[in-house]
């Protein structure tokens, strides 16, 4: 946690100084996961999987900064009191079909749903915002021996977006990015 140069100088760059930070942090995080998946268990052409997905998540974050500059200390003890709770559900199917011994046709839906909340305790701001989308999926496999298979595969994923920092709302910035 501790960042430091033993010179006073960077390498290679004449004259310039030397830039130190010392922190101190606390991380406190609980997370719960659960997941249930069904499957045809079957051996017949026929093979699908159904499922859902719970997740939450809730941290707290601190820390104590001290930064110097050429020697000379322009922010000391400066705390940050951070919060956040992220709560994320999904539904997810996929079907698949034998053609033959050898080729397999397949298809899959999710959906995924997730509430973003995000505290900045020192400035006194709090965001939250929810994301969602449906990802479809297809895919062709092909086995030309026992050793081999060949997928030809195209999906959409989809990832949650995010709040920007107070600082970078005050450069004009939006509060929450898209996925």
């Amino acid at each position: 946690d501790r960042f430091e140069f033993e010179d006073e100088f960077i390498p290679g760059l004449p004259g310039s100084e030397v830039y130190e930070s010392i922190t101190h942090y606390d991380v406190d995080s609980d997370l719960f996961t659960q997941e249930l998946r069904l499957t045809s268990g079957t051996d017949g052409a026929l093979a699908w999987t159904a499922g859902a997905l719970f997740r939450r998540e809730e941290a707290r974050d601190s820390w104590l900064s001290t930064q110097a500059f050429g020697g000379e200390i322009f922010a000391s003890d400066v705390p940050t009191r951070l919060y956040s709770k992220n709560e994320s559900w999904s539904l997810y199917g996929d079907a698949s079909y034998a053609l033959d011994e050898r080729w397999e046709l397949g298809a899959g839906l999710r959906y995924f749903e997730e509430t973003r909340d995000f505290a900045d305790l020192d400035f006194g701001t709090r965001q939250r915002a929810t994301f969602d989308d449906s990802s479809p999926r297809a895919y062709l496999a092909f086995a030309p021996d026992e050793q081999s298979n060949l997928y030809f595969s195209v999906s959409q994923g989809f990832r949650s977006g995010g709040f920007n920092s107070p600082y970078a709302e005050e450069l004009g910035a939006p509060a929450t990015y898209g996925p």
